[in-house]
């Protein structure tokens, strides 16, 4: 036996509405930007902020956003994706919405090698070319991407290797 629907009724089960809000947040406050004019800066403002939030940098990866306004002040850090031991996943997606919601004029990207190997890997590469041309469709600029090592102070900065 069959059941023959009626296109007239409504099949569907009552759902609420789903309402989606972007908040700007920053992480950071205010009185404590520094200018981030070297990737030695950069480096050292990233270890303070992320061992904090990761406890060690040792067990997995975590790949990071910082959002840089005009002065190169640090105004909002955003995680991009967690994983595990030699790999990130990035959602793309998310940056796509983050460089079209908040205000930055230059992005920072960073993430840890819990190897402590901080030479950058083919998919590392990749996935840099692939943010810069993101950053670029919103009039971003990426002006660095720092890969960090377990041991606080050795990192790769790839735009002092300039590999930008």
């Amino acid at each position: 036996m069959h059941t023959i629907l009626d296109p007239t009724e409504d099949f569907l089960p009552q759902v609420g509405e789903v309402t989606l809000t972007y908040r700007s947040k920053p992480t950071i406050p205010i009185g404590d930007r520094v200018k981030l004019n070297s990737s030695y800066l950069t480096a050292t403002f990233l270890y303070d902020e992320l061992l904090p939030r990761m406890g060690d940098l040792e067990t997995h990866e975590e790949f990071y956003v910082l959002l840089l306004n005009s002065q190169l002040q640090p105004s909002i850090l955003v995680n991009a994706g967690i994983g595990a031991l030699t790999a990130t996943v990035v959602d793309i997606k998310k940056l796509c919405r983050l460089f079209a919601i908040l205000p930055a004029n230059q992005v920072v990207l960073c993430h840890n090698h819990p190897s402590g190997v901080v030479s950058p890997s083919r998919q590392d590469n990749a996935l840099t070319e692939k943010i810069k041309e993101l950053a670029q469709l919103h009039d971003n600029v990426v002006v660095d991407h720092i890969i960090l090592a377990p041991e606080r102070g050795r990192y790769y900065s790839y735009a002092d290797e300039n590999a930008l």
